[in-house]
């Protein structure tokens, strides 16, 4: 057996490193809804895609980012965000998770600490066939890490 992460590509975007998929399709996405973020999505599966997005959010903790996010879901229509856990452990790291519910598609989120650096990576699968993105979604938690950039720039 291969170590799945010495499979990854290292996506460095901003002030984070991520391990993806090889070949997988990199594209950023400034404009339309949701947050700016990098859409990484299978080339073999048009049902599969991580959305990986960043804040730099010094001295935050987790229970903070969970405050922040629980308030900004309750704002939402009911049914669209689900599942919300403040305090789950993905791929070995504690993390925020919910799920979010759209026409066709599930997208797992999960929300992780890298130092200053909030983390959040959506894993994007049809509703039927959320087995399929667990792989690249625990890889992309596991091995998310802050790279140290200024955040100054």
């Amino acid at each position: 057996d291969q170590d799945p992460v010495a499979q990854a590509e290292i996506l460095v975007e901003g002030r984070i490193a991520v391990g993806v998929p090889p070949h997988w399709i990199v594209e950023r996405v400034t404009g339309g809804p949701g947050s700016r973020r990098v859409q990484v999505s299978s080339a073999a599966d048009a049902d599969l895609a991580l959305h990986i997005t960043q804040s730099y959010a010094p001295e935050t903790t987790l229970a903070q980012a969970a405050a922040v996010l629980r308030r900004g879901i309750a704002e939402q229509d009911p049914g669209v965000f689900v599942d919300f856990d403040p305090a789950d452990e993905v791929a070995g790291r504690p993390a925020v998770s919910y799920r979010e519910i759209r026409a066709g598609r599930v997208i797992r989120w999960v929300i992780v600490l890298a130092g200053p650096t909030r983390i959040s990576i959506g894993c994007q699968s049809a509703p039927d066939r959320q087995d399929a993105i667990r792989e690249p979604c625990e890889q992309a938690v596991r091995s998310a890490e802050e790279t140290g950039t200024d955040a100054r720039r």
